[in-house]
């Protein structure tokens, strides 16, 4: 087996890559992209970037833009007092009660679990996290060897 071999493979792909001739554009290429670039130019003032719009143009998009931007902030802000917000979130508070439901059943179950955690004794405690650890541990290296066996090169 030769330990070099990424190498002479690298280099023999650089010299074979370094001996290829030059491609030369297609005759066609030039004048296409000429062209498109001229059509960019040509365009009116409304399909071309919003920087090279005339100054009263961008002023007016941006003032639209700010009144927009506005009353959009303004009918967030007055949502809440609306009738049929109001009626909505009730509706979404009657489809969501089961997620509430849920979360005090596991409030219940995790408070339960952390009473008995206390009354355990701290020996058998820290010794069943260590045996955990462990555990993990092994199965960390078990899976790392197995990788590795599995990827070797032979």
């Amino acid at each position: 087996m030769n330990v070099n071999y990424d190498s002479e493979l690298e280099l023999r792909v650089d010299r074979e890559l370094k001996s290829l001739p030059l491609l030369a554009a297609p005759p066609t290429l030039a004048p296409r992209v000429m062209a498109a670039i001229a059509s960019r130019a040509a365009a009116p003032w409304y399909q071309q970037p919003w920087q090279a719009w005339p100054i009263p143009a961008r002023a007016a998009a941006l003032m639209v833009l700010v009144v927009f931007f506005g009353s959009l902030c303004l009918g967030v802000w007055r949502l809440p007092d609306t009738e049929g917000y109001l009626a909505a979130s009730r509706h979404a508070t009657g489809w969501l009660s089961f997620l509430t439901t849920i979360w005090n059943a596991m409030n219940a179950v995790l408070g339960t679990l952390a009473e008995a955690v206390q009354q355990l004794n701290r020996v058998i405690l820290i010794g069943c996290l260590t045996a955990v650890a462990l555990a993990w541990a092994i199965c960390l290296g078990l899976g790392t060897a197995c990788l590795r066996f599995a990827l070797a090169r032979r």
